[in-house]
């Protein structure tokens, strides 16, 4: 039976000034200037960040040409974004500019900026929401744009003013805005708006609210690309890795992925003069040259073409002068610029370029299928496959896998196969290991083989083992045996006994203590499931229904070789207290984030000792301080040396003194080439402010991670008013849990 289907036509073709590049993510379109040709109207246009620290307005007229204006940024654009005019307000729209030091709104229609604000973590990313994270549709509030950075995300409203801020654990890398829900839609919709943001970390945060968190997704890469789909709590994601899908709240729809990259992606809603549709799909532009149109709910591609071979820098919609209906429009890094018309035909399935599937569960036996009419270079790899093994019956056997955790090599997968010899193992896990896995080549082949994992960071997964087997060591024909295993968040912790000191070590320094109302035995069950215990019947006697106290050591080596290996101890009594041990405030923190996740604890106070990490949190801000101060005095002294220099040139050359002008001159060079290298020198200096900076805003979420609920929220909240008032750097008080003042200024 016969379905519509989508049908592109390529309606225009253009290049943009050949003398720029455009950068990759740095297009959007709006409303910026007043359209000649119907007053009181403003023209649609395309913006384009250029590698050259430009900005390139592009605005189409109705003779067929482009009016294009060229602005100066004279930085570094790192991102762009199009700020909307409200309902009922008049006048053009914005255009957001972020470099690597600041942000503005910029009116191009009165050549002005709205407001400029210095950003000493950069911006990285950019999202226009139409309410704060956690306002409802009737609170509304007004639109704001959202401008992540270095660990921190700001939020801005039209006059300038910050209206958010909150710290994330790495550098924001995309930030989208999922709107608050109508009376309509609140069935399948987040109460209030939400905020997600995707990090370096290759987490997928959702926050509603400066320090509400709705959801934490790990993923395979680093996140980024979002955007909201505008249904149903939806949004398209892009990783580094190629990988690109869909996630309903914190469901994932599917995933497919490429050998290429995703350059950008689109939210897209087809309409053609027949139909006009509103649901949204995915478009994505890829680096090589690909554009493609997938189905927001399984994947399915709708429409892909090959713009080039070049990669695209921009997929935006546009109500493009003499089309019917908005349009699809490609832009790759050359400035080569191609918009497609959608139009409605028949075509069967048959007919369908490229099919992809849904993902599968893991322990799925089918074997998914790709069309044999997709080019070899764009075939996406899939969510989950099953390898069809070589041979089958009982002679095949079974593999036998297990993990242990050893002091000198840290996690190890123990394999055995009953007939025949490993020749080769594959070990692949989401969040850790890349597209092609862990792969070792045993030498020689063995029977029994243990294979040590690196495992550079915590995080809970699940190993997929695969072992290329023969009868012997110079067999031809091999048999492919599978097995899957968990691994457990803190593998890399070796149980060692009740304590440190029986172990040898030294008792740390730093603790976390709360109180949950769970019995033991869940803290216990959490404490199988989270670590690799070998010696787990004894901690259980231990423990005895009474206690609780465990002892571990990190398995990854030391920075250097007079530094102890990091321990953790973990205590808690029968009243329900318990005790975090560690000198390392971000393994307390994942830890107590973890614990509270198993027991569903959705409010936590805790009391902190950090007493290491909070002098060296003094350390970084005295020595941030000492820095800018230096800095200041630096630009001064150059600024009063060069006004010096050019009033007395200005006499020695109205004065005719030609000898003396040119001994001037020869000064003038001199302090020219000193001015460079204290320049050099300030660009280092400045270099380690933004890392100290980074090094307080990570520790303000470490602290902030040591509780739940609203004393978390209290702590994000004191560190901003702090931060605000440039006074002081606001830390978690290391013995009360309460707010504390370091001296130190803050504020580049």
């Amino acid at each position: 039976m016969a379905t519509e289907q989508l049908h592109f036509e390529r309606a225009i073709n253009f290049t943009v000034d050949g003398d720029h590049s455009i950068v990759r993510g740095l297009a959007t379109v709006g409303r910026f200037t007043s359209d000649e040709e119907e007053q009181g109207k403003f023209a649609t246009s395309l913006a384009l960040g250029t590698a050259e620290g430009k900005v390139l307005i592009v605005t189409p007229t109705s003779a067929g040409e482009r009016k294009v204006v060229q602005l100066n940024v004279n930085k570094k654009i790192t991102a762009l974004a199009t700020w909307m005019r409200s309902e009922g307000e008049s006048g053009p729209d914005l255009l957001c500019i972020a470099t690597s030091s600041s942000l503005s709104a910029y009116d191009v229609e009165r050549n002005s900026d709205v407001f400029y604000r210095d950003m000493p973590d950069g911006v990285s990313a950019l999202s226009i929401a139409d309410a704060l994270p956690g306002s409802s549709a009737v609170e509304g509030g007004g639109s704001v744009v959202l401008a992540g950075g270095d660990c921190n995300i700001r939020g801005f409203d039209r006059g300038g003013g910050e209206v958010f801020w909150t710290i994330t654990g790495d550098r924001v890398m995309a930030l989208e805005s999922l709107k608050p829900p109508t009376e309509d839609q609140q069935q399948h919709h987040f109460a209030t708006s939400v905020l997600i943001c995707g990090t370096d970390d290759y987490q997928i945060r959702m926050l509603a609210r400066e320090a509400e968190v709705v959801a934490d997704i790990t993923e395979a890469d680093a996140v980024c690309h979002l955007v909201s789909l505008d249904h149903r709590n939806r949004f398209g994601y892009g990783l580094a890795n190629g990988t690109v899908g869909v996630y309903e709240g914190a469901k994932r729809l599917w995933r497919v992925r490429s050998r290429h990259a995703p350059s950008c992606l689109l939210a897209f809603s087809p309409q053609t003069e027949e139909n006009n549709r509103s649901r949204m799909e995915l478009a994505i532009g890829w680096m090589n040259g690909l554009v493609e149109i997938r189905e927001q709910s399984n994947g399915q591609v709708i429409f892909k073409s090959r713009v080039g071979p070049d990669p695209l820098a921009g997929v935006v919609t546009m109500d493009y002068i003499g089309c019917p209906v908005p349009v699809l429009m490609t832009i790759d890094i050359e400035g080569r610029v191609h918009a497609w018309m959608p139009q409605s035909r028949e075509e069967t399935p048959e007919q369908e370029s490229l099919q992809i599937f849904r993902s599968e569960p893991a322990d799925s036996n089918t074997t998914e299928q790709l069309s044999s009419e997709a080019p070899v270079d764009d075939l996406p790899v899939l969510d989950e496959t099953t390898i069809k093994k070589d041979a089958s019956g009982p002679d095949v056997g079974i593999l036998a896998a297990d993990l242990v955790v050893d002091s000198a090599k840290g996690v190890a997968l123990r394999l055995a196969v009953p007939t025949g010899v490993i020749q080769k193992v594959v070990v692949t896990a989401e969040g850790l290991y890349g597209a092609d896995g862990h792969v070792v080549s045993p030498q020689p082949p063995a029977k029994q083989l243990e294979v040590e994992l690196p495992i550079p960071r915590d995080v809970e997964t699940t190993l997929t083992v695969e072992c290329i087997t023969g009868v012997t060591k110079a067999s031809r024909e091999h048999t492919v045996l599978e097995a899957q295993i968990k691994l457990p968040r803190f593998a890399m912790y070796r149980y060692v006994g009740s304590s440190l000191e029986e172990h040898g070590g030294t008792a740390p320094t730093g603790s976390a203590s709360f109180r949950i109302t769970e019995r033991i035995e869940k803290v216990q069950l959490w404490i199988r499931e989270s670590f690799l215990m070998a010696d787990w019947p004894k901690t259980l006697k231990e423990g005895s229904g009474e206690f609780l106290k465990v002892a571990f050591v990190s398995c990854r080596k030391a920075r250097s070789a007079d530094e102890e290996a990091l321990g953790l101890e973990i205590a808690m009594k029968v009243d329900g207290s318990v005790s975090i041990t560690t000198d390392c405030m971000q393994l307390a923190a994942d830890v107590i984030q973890h614990l509270c996740c198993f027991l569903k604890v959705t409010e936590l106070e805790a009391s902190c000792r950090a007493t290491a990490e909070v002098e060296q949190a003094m350390l970084l801000v005295d020595e941030y301080d000492d820095l800018r101060q230096k800095l200041m005095a630096d630009m001064a002294e150059s600024a009063r040396a060069v006004k010096e220099l050019l009033v007395r040139m200005e006499d020695l050359r109205l004065c005719d003194y030609s000898r003396k002008l040119r001994q001037a001159l020869v000064n003038v060079h001199r302090i020219s080439r000193g001015m460079i290298a204290d320049y050099s020198k300030r660009r280092g200096n400045h270099g380690m402010l933004l890392e100290a900076l980074r090094e307080l805003n990570l520790w303000i979420n470490r602290g902030a991670n040591l509780r739940v609920g609203r004393a978390q929220a209290a702590v994000v909240a004191g560190c901003k008013r702090a931060l605000k008032d440039r006074d002081a750097a606001t830390l978690v008080d290391p013995t009360s849990g309460q707010l504390a003042q370091i001296a130190g200024t803050m504020t580049l």
